[in-house]
């Protein structure tokens, strides 16, 4: 069990850290596929509910930053026990 909570985590951590690479690539208009690919199939959902703030704000990796903290969070409290 300590195995899957230690995969689990190190898998969120990984996300995040994706999630906020292709954040700062955005800023540089600069675009890798792997990156793109691994991260879009959570920002999407979230981008078509809220939307761009203003048209022009992204605050999709924000929200899949909260989402992703809670979430496993939650769930590895439970398999914990």
């Amino acid at each position: 069990m300590y195995y899957l909570v230690y995969f689990i985590s190190i898998v969120k951590q990984v996300l995040i850290f994706l999630i906020f690479i292709r954040v700062i690539m955005s800023w540089f208009n600069y675009h890798n596929q792997f990156v793109f690919d691994t991260t879009e199939w959570m920002l999407r959902p979230i981008r078509q509910l809220i939307g761009p703030i203003g048209g022009v704000i992204d605050i999709s990796p924000i929200i899949a930053v909260i989402i992703l903290e809670i979430g496993i969070d939650l769930i590895l409290s439970l398999l914990i026990g």
